[in-house]
């Protein structure tokens, strides 16, 4: 029966109108000499839960040898945006395996009027309901076992809620619920299967297959002789048995169907934990579409056969299970949806041919994901069992999970037209440069997954466009690199009012480049203009734009994914024109390189100090002589200043020089240019 054995403490009841929530877990028959069972908790709810603390009491000679999660700790809700999200609950077990809490923590939302506005309400709760896995606890069964009772007390909050609705909630007091799971010891001459189990109003019906394939039928713990009819087919890997019942001329049950897997004779030895595994690689895909899943087996010894429950989320179809080529022989391969809503997935050799190798890839699942999916979903392996080669004994894998990244959209296609082309790239570096692009999908366009839009999201979208497969995205998202000694520069400016100078940045880099961008504080009386590259970065687009905070943003990019050459010296130019009298500095901040891998590499700002010239300038450039001496370059300075030297190729650097004859060996011989404040000098070098 479903146990509503409920003693509600009369300490919680006065004066409050709790409705009844417990949790409880289904009778269960076992075989004499059986050591072990899990068993799924469930729960029923009958308001808004946001923690529970459960208490276990087992009868003597039955411990919990483990308590894992359940798929139900795990609540999807929508945030503020309308977006679906997902929250595990906090979840805590004491060492003895009697007492387990669980509690949401975080804040979520709700739409009281359906207009697309959400509205935070408290933390996140399970909502009224049955739950059917919010545990599955593992027990262990000594020798003399003679069955009993489980006792679950179970303690309910539902904490502060701002929310409105229907449903009413449990209130601020916690209230102390129990309930029982009944245990009994069926009598048989052979080592019992697995139970299946299932309840008609207040009366529970137990199918039990044994031995060669005999099946039993308890009601209420009870075993019913006649009238009662049995199907049953039997290969050599499992029993499909059915049956229906009735007591006194009253049809309690309708047709159930049970899958039993028949266990060796011997108990197996369990394996050392991770020395044999079934894992389900991560994934991502497009809603929609499908997507085919590896899944592994580690084995450090031969293994013939094996046996795994694949669990979907809701609206999830597994469409079909394909072999690797580690199953050389004779292997079949099928599967079955069960009646708790897995896939099992069974495959076994005739001739018990082993598979191939002890690691790698097993077999495939195609999965069929929903167009309105959006986000991550879980996957699960469970019940995975391995027979092994050596003496066919039966080996228990750890459940395994992977996780399913739906997108909602297409990667790179920051335009929403459905594809994913140049115009894509186009439509990013606008918004970078904040011309407010329309449409923009914020989402497609973020291809490296940190919440902003920069050079590195244009050059994957360009890589997206180069090579069109969703298979790189992993790969794509190349973490950033740490301190590098690669760096930007620029000199400093003389300018008086209504003059125009140009500023050229240089940079130096040991690592290979193909994008860049950076922000441009320019002092009162500035203004920019006549943004170029110099001829390190010919083929690459380049633009400015002034942002809304006043800022000239710069960015340079490569459809092609061209590397920018060179390791040294300008790498653009642009003019400032000074409409009075100027003081302070150009700020050059937020410097983002993209490399030749995707990596996104930060260097570190600076400022060039603008001078004002104004009654100055005159005296400073009749005073200066720039010569060349041989292979030496002379600079005869009435004031002390930073000079600039560059050959035609665009490779500059700086020199510091201080007031009178300054002589400065050449780096190059040919033709190059020194530019000191107002002067600019070509000279030959030898």
């Amino acid at each position: 029966m479903k146990h509503l054995l409920l003693s509600l403490m009369a300490l919680f009841m006065a004066g409050t109108a709790m409705a009844d929530s417990y949790f409880y877990m289904d009778d269960v028959a076992v075989s004499p000499g059986q050591q072990e069972i899990t068993l799924p908790v469930k729960a029923h709810f009958n308001g808004r839960v946001s923690a529970f603390q459960l208490d276990f009491t087992f009868p003597q000679c039955m411990t919990a040898a483990s308590i894992d999660k359940g798929s139900d700790l795990t609540i999807s809700y929508q945030e503020s945006d309308g977006t679906t999200e997902t929250q595990r609950a906090t979840f805590m077990l004491n060492e003895t395996k009697t007492r387990c809490m669980a509690a949401f923590m975080d804040a979520g939302y709700h739409d009281p009027d359906g207009d697309g506005n959400y509205e935070q309400y408290g933390v996140i709760k399970w909502e009224a309901g049955e739950y059917e896995e919010m545990m599955l606890i593992t027990l262990a069964i000594e020798d003399g076992f003679q069955g009993g009772e489980i006792l679950l007390e179970t303690q309910v909050a539902s904490g502060n809620d701002t929310r409105g609705g229907t449903v009413n909630d449990l209130g601020e007091v916690d209230v102390v619920f129990s309930s029982v799971c009944n245990v009994i010891v069926v009598e048989q001459e052979q080592t019992a299967m697995p139970v299946i189990s299932y309840t008609e109003g207040e009366t529970e019906c137990t199918i039990m297959a044994v031995g060669e394939g005999e099946v039993h039928l308890y009601i209420n713990g009870e075993e019913v002789e006649n009238p009662y009819t049995i199907a049953r087919t039997q290969n050599e890997q499992e029993i499909v048995a059915t049956a229906t019942a009735q007591e006194e001329g009253k049809l309690i049950s309708e047709t159930a169907e049970a899958t039993f897997v028949i266990p060796p004779v011997d108990d197996p030895v369990p394996p050392v934990p991770g020395d044999y595994a079934l894992t389900m690689a991560d994934a991502e895909v497009l809603h929609g579409n499908n997507v085919i899943i590896p899944v592994s087996m580690t084995n450090p010894e031969p293994v013939t056969a094996f046996q795994t429950d694949v669990y979907l989320p809701e609206g999830f179809e597994l469409l079909n299970v394909m072999p690797s080529e580690r199953m050389a022989g004779d292997h079949g391969l099928s599967k079955n949806k069960m009646a708790d809503g897995g896939v099992r997935i069974l495959c076994y050799s005739l001739s018990l041919s082993p598979f191939t190798g002890d690691q790698g890839e097993l077999f495939y699942i195609t999965v069929s994901v929903p167009d309105d999916a959006a986000g991550d979903y879980t996957l699960m392996l469970k019940k995975s069992l391995l027979t092994t080669a050596s003496d066919n004994a039966e080996v228990r894998c750890e459940d395994a999970t992977s996780n399913l990244n739906v997108w909602a959209y297409i990667p790179g296609d920051a335009n929403g037209d459905g594809v994913v082309t140049v115009s894509d790239v186009v439509a990013t570096a606008n918004y970078i440069l904040g011309k407010n692009p329309q449409p923009f999908i914020f989402e497609a366009a973020d291809m490296n997954g940190d919440g902003e839009i920069t050079v590195t999201d244009v050059v994957l979208i360009a890589r997206i466009v180069l090579n069109p497969t969703l298979d790189d995205l992993q790969q794509m998202r190349a973490p950033a690199v740490g301190a590098i000694n690669d760096a930007m520069s620029g000199e400093a400016i003389n300018i008086a009012a209504g003059e125009t100078r140009t500023v050229t940045i240089a940079l130096n880099n040991e690592l290979d480049y193909t994008a860049f961008q950076l922000d441009l504080q320019l002092p009162d009386g500035l203004t920019a203009s006549n943004f170029r590259l110099t001829n390190r970065a010919g083929s690459h687009a380049f633009d400015a734009n002034v942002m809304e905070d006043g800022k000239q943003r710069v960015m340079c990019y490569s459809p092609a994914l061209a590397l920018i050459d060179g390791n040294e010296g300008a790498l653009f130019t642009f003019d400032v024109t000074a409409a009075g009298e100027v003081y302070g500095d150009i700020q050059v901040d937020d410097i983002e390189m993209v490399s030749g891998a995707c990596q996104t590499i930060n260097l570190d700002g600076f400022a060039l100090k603008v001078n004002n010239a104004a009654t100055s300038v005159k005296d400073i450039v009749a005073g200066l002589r720039i010569y060349a001496d041989g292979h030496d370059i002379i600079v005869e300075s009435p004031i002390a200043q930073r000079i600039v030297i560059s050959d035609v190729a665009g490779h500059a650097y700086s020199v510091d020089v201080v007031e009178g004859r300054n002589v400065i060996p050449a780096r190059n011989s040919g033709v190059i240019l020194v530019n000191a404040g107002e002067k600019t000098a070509k000279l030959m070098i030898k």
